[in-house]
């Protein structure tokens, strides 16, 4: 794993338990690998970018369990609202818009992400 349960806890300050952890960890990871074409395998040492990258996406896996795989489009906090995305086609392609941009966010400024030729690592 590229963040274990100790670096999300203290770290990160999650709430997923350390039972759900490993599962939701596993699916983050993929993640990862497949916005970084599986650099990050590669790797001696994990940056600290990848860990926070993994935190987030375990979260954001935690709270698609909670809603049944569904993509929440809209929320109010005032009485508690949730609207989520309708077509299942319309909520995997935001789930993976969502995925890409918790990625990008944390690797953005790392070569891990880039698509073209000359990678050296």
């Amino acid at each position: 794993m590229y963040a274990d349960y100790t670096f999300y806890n203290n770290n990160w300050g999650g709430n997923v338990t350390e039972k759900e952890f490993d599962k939701l960890a596993l699916k983050a990871q993929s993640v990862v690998d497949l916005y970084t074409f599986d650099r990050v395998k590669k790797l001696d040492e994990i940056p600290d970018e990848v860990k926070y990258a993994m935190c987030e996406l375990i979260d954001y896996e935690k709270q698609l369990e909670d809603t049944g795989g569904k993509e929440i489009a809209g929320e109010k906090t005032a009485s508690h609202s949730v609207t989520y995305a309708v077509s299942k086609q319309g909520s995997n392609r935001a789930i993976k818009s969502k995925q890409k941009d918790i990625v990008r966010r944390w690797l953005v400024n790392t070569d891990l992400m880039y698509r073209g030729v000359g990678y050296a690592h």
